[in-house]
């Protein structure tokens, strides 16, 4: 007889199966449903213990109405599902801080009114807008997709800290990049405004 496979983690389980078990529980429909609830209607703050290092959310929309904390670990925001693109946003209480967070795919709108805390925030994907300047950002390292960024509108991204910018990045609208310390280019780094 086989058995079902497991539909919990379990402490005993491998990193490596924990992480795969985590992409498939999150790319399932239902899964995403229930995130997007989750975070929506009944969340106050979600609180990933220090054993999770990975946390992906995939859907079209994705609206975070409580606090994401993952101090330890990578973030990512992603839409696999939509080719014609859709949004991420935070509303301005909630935090979301994470060594890494990777903003990857079709967001034609990225609006993250709340506090964003990392080491290295990434933006792999081109779009229409994005705003990631709540004044208590504190964020080390900006970097645009290394192949390209093209956003057709304005561009803002704001830390209270030094920050450094990377990667390629081309905008029809306005860019401000704005840092409460130092704000260093990377070698390599192009942006072009047009």
């Amino acid at each position: 007889a086989t058995q079902a496979p497991s539909t919990e983690l379990r402490p005993d389980m491998a990193e490596a199966e924990r992480q795969a078990f985590s992409m498939r529980r999150v790319r399932s429909w239902r899964d995403r449903a229930l995130i997007y609830w989750y975070m929506r209607y009944s969340a106050r703050v979600a609180k990933l213990a220090s054993g999770f290092h990975r946390l992906t959310l995939d859907a079209p929309t994705i609206a975070v109405n409580a606090s994401i904390l993952l101090p330890n670990g990578l973030l990512t925001f992603t839409d696999t599902t939509s080719p014609s693109g859709g949004s991420l946003s935070s509303v301005s209480g909630a935090t979301i801080s994470a060594s890494q967070i990777d903003i990857v795919g079709n967001f034609n709108a990225t609006s993250l009114a709340g506090p964003v805390t990392t080491a290295t925030l990434n933006m792999i994907q081109s779009g229409q807008t994005a705003s990631i300047a709540n004044t208590s950002n504190v964020i080390g390292a900006f970097n645009f997709d290394g192949q390209g960024s093209t956003y057709t509108g304005n561009v803002s991204v704001s830390s209270t800290s030094a920050m450094t910018v990377g990667g390629l990045f081309t905008g029809g609208g306005t860019l401000s990049l704005v840092a409460g310390g130092d704000l260093t280019m990377q070698a390599g780094t192009t942006l072009t405004v047009t």
